[in-house]
């Protein structure tokens, strides 16, 4: 009863094997983007914030 399931294993594993090994798409946060942005000096003393600026933090 084993024996097809060990069989099906091992045909997986060679699949993956032989896959490319591509570099999977980031995904999540983009750590450098952020503390770059962070370490910008930004002036909040006028009445209004530009889209550019909050679309550096979106």
């Amino acid at each position: 009863m084993r024996k097809p399931i060990d069989a099906e294993i091992q045909q997986l594993q060679e699949k993956l094997n032989q896959a490319p090994n591509d570099e999977q798409p980031k995904s999540g946060l983009e750590l450098d983007g952020i503390i770059s942005t962070l370490n910008t000096m930004i002036d909040f003393s006028g009445t209004k914030i530009s889209e550019e600026i909050i679309n550096q933090f979106i």
